[in-house]
């Protein structure tokens, strides 16, 4: 995995520096043009909100809060924000020479004076069928810039150094400096209530979930403020669900009305420590996976040209075989992999028709809105389908 482009805000260290003032730093890269453009529209982004923001052009070897904060002394700047941009090639995709290539770009805060506390580090991952990491660079460019500049917004003004300066405690000079920012106090504010609602009902539901649970003698998984879909088993009896999640983005000023991040679709398996075991990821899946207690299921994911294959994979292990690509503009509406695995059964959407495929070999079969598979005693693989009223 390549290390990540790094905006850092910085402070000097140890000295309280301009409250107000950053400076912004790089290291490595996902795509050079896309992220020069990104380092530009932040840079612009928090000028205009009232903050001075210094780009030093020597990018960074690594997210180092001390090396940050010995560039920031330099320009007498108060934080450090280090955006840190990965990228990597997770798996094969389902057209010749392309994989699944993830990018993602996380802010650290970093307060210049090393006694007082960093922020959590917040960022938004996004994977996607390609030729490379390119077109994730150039087509996540907005929603990047869209999240993490009012977030590096809000951490910048909450900060102990530039709180002293707004409530009207510093330096003539001080205060003179802040004058632009204080026409964006109030949109900064409310971009903060918003955001600490929301983190505080997910907060409170999840101990109402945990408090249920408890009462009922039952264990209960996910996130609150999540989407999971349920879509089977494994073969040791553990719930396997598809993450749908989104991720809220609270603007500045706030938006009149709803905006979210879409991060990576998963299949994932719910283990009984809690933790979390991913079978397969995806920028979008097309509807809901299936999955058979034996161990195998199948799921729909969308190419890099918008066409989607029909994906079969492992419950047990997550090994993942293409089964088949459809042609641009069809779509999957039932599929179902047999209990060896070696078969493949679906229909598409608008009663185009139903196929059995294996080895190769793609059979037409009647069109049927309901099936699946089932195996005689003899060992023979018999597909149980609804038609009409009757099987």
């Amino acid at each position: 995995m390549r290390s990540a482009l790094v905006f850092a805000l910085l402070a000097g260290c140890g000295s309280a520096g301009e409250a107000h003032k950053a400076v912004l730093l790089s290291t490595g890269e996902i795509d050079s043009a896309a992220d020069s453009r990104l380092l530009r529209d932040l840079e612009d982004g928090l000028d205009e909100m009232g903050f001075d923001i210094v780009h030093d052009p020597n990018p960074l070897d690594s997210v180092d809060a001390a090396t940050a904060r010995s560039r920031a002394d330099r320009v007498g700047a108060a934080h450090a924000v280090v955006l840190a941009f990965e990228s990597s090639k997770e798996r094969e995709g389902a057209l010749p020479g392309s994989h699944l290539y993830t990018a993602s770009v996380t802010a650290h805060v970093v307060n210049a004076i090393e006694q007082h506390p960093t922020t959590k580090p917040f960022g938004l991952e996004f994977v996607r069928e390609d030729t490379s990491a390119t077109a994730i660079a150039s087509s996540a460019r907005g929603t990047w810039l869209s999240a993490l500049a009012p977030h590096i917004a809000d951490a910048l003004l909450y900060s102990p150094q530039l709180s002293t300066v707004m409530d009207g405690e510093g330096a003539t000079k001080a205060l003179i400096a802040v004058t632009d920012l204080k026409k964006y106090e109030d949109l900064i504010g409310s971009r903060h209530d918003a955001n600490l609602e929301y983190e505080t009902y997910c907060k409170e539901q999840g101990e109402r979930l945990h408090s249920f649970a408890e009462a009922e003698g039952i264990t209960c998984y996910g996130n609150p403020c999540g989407q999971y879909a349920m879509v089977g088993v494994t073969p040791n009896n553990r719930p396997i669900v598809q993450d749908l999640s989104r991720i809220p983005i609270f603007k500045v000023p706030p938006a009149r009305k709803g905006y979210w991040a879409e991060p990576p679709e998963r299949l994932t398996v719910l283990e009984e420590d809690g933790t979390e075991r991913d079978l397969m990821r995806s920028g979008n899946f097309y509807g809901i996976a299936t999955a058979r207690a034996g161990g195998v299921g199948t799921v729909e994911a969308f190419t890099s040209e918008g066409s989607s294959a029909v994906w079969g994979f492992s419950t047990q292990d997550g090994g993942k075989e293409q089964l088949t690509l459809l042609a641009p503009r069809e779509r999957n509406a039932l599929s179902e992999v047999s209990p060896d695995g070696s078969t493949t059964f679906w229909c598409l959407t608008d009663g185009a028709g139903c196929f059995v495929q294996g080895d190769g070999a793609k059979t037409p079969i009647p069109q049927v809105w309901w099936a699946r598979w089932a195996q005689a005693e003899s060992g023979l693989k018999l597909i149980a389908g609804q038609k009409g009223g009757g099987l």
